[in-house]
């Protein structure tokens, strides 16, 4: 709570009240966030995953059409940074798995009975007070999850075009 040694008016109950509902409301709303982006990239491996088989089955089946030194080298090398990005996006949705848990209240701080012989107005704050603990905790874990999510995003993104403009490039060479 926030108390700087000075004369503070008395609290009231309604606004204390309306206090803790606003934090009970945003604890809830972050837990759902967390959850959110769990699903999102279980999900998201999921495909990453099928993604991954599906070029490396279409890499290891097409037959190149060409033994030039220079083409042998360009396939290799685009081979190569799809299957890179693809893999380092895996590593980025794990690692945002890996972040950590959802912190939840500390039910101690609140059920205590040098708390329960406090007027209802000051533990009203209290526990508004554990539960802006918890938020802030929390606040950090989901940011670093949503950055992970993102960046691998981006790189499967990145993965898949440039397997889709490989896939056309090949095609154009075998008409050539």
């Amino acid at each position: 709570m926030d108390t700087e040694g000075k004369e503070q008016p008395p609290l009231n109950l309604d606004s204390c009240n309306v206090i803790l509902d606003t934090a009970k409301t945003v604890y809830n709303e972050e837990y759902d966030r967390f959850k959110q982006i769990e699903t999102k990239t279980g999900v998201t491996i999921g495909f990453v995953g099928v993604l991954f088989g599906f070029i490396i089955t279409y890499l290891t089946t097409i037959k190149l059409g060409n033994n030039d030194a220079g083409y042998l080298i360009y396939t290799f090398g685009i081979r190569f940074v799809i299957v890179t990005l693809l893999a380092i996006s895996a590593l980025k949705y794990l690692g945002a798995i890996k972040v950590g848990k959802f912190e939840q209240i500390d039910i101690d701080e609140v059920v205590d009975t040098r708390l329960a012989s406090r007027p209802p107005e000051e533990l009203t704050l209290t526990i508004a007070a554990t539960y802006l603990k918890v938020i802030k905790e929390n606040e950090e874990k989901i940011n670093q999850k949503t950055d992970k999510y993102n960046d691998g995003l981006k790189l499967m993104v990145s993965g898949f075009l440039l397997f889709l403009i490989y896939f056309f490039l090949e095609e154009v060479i075998k008409y050539v």
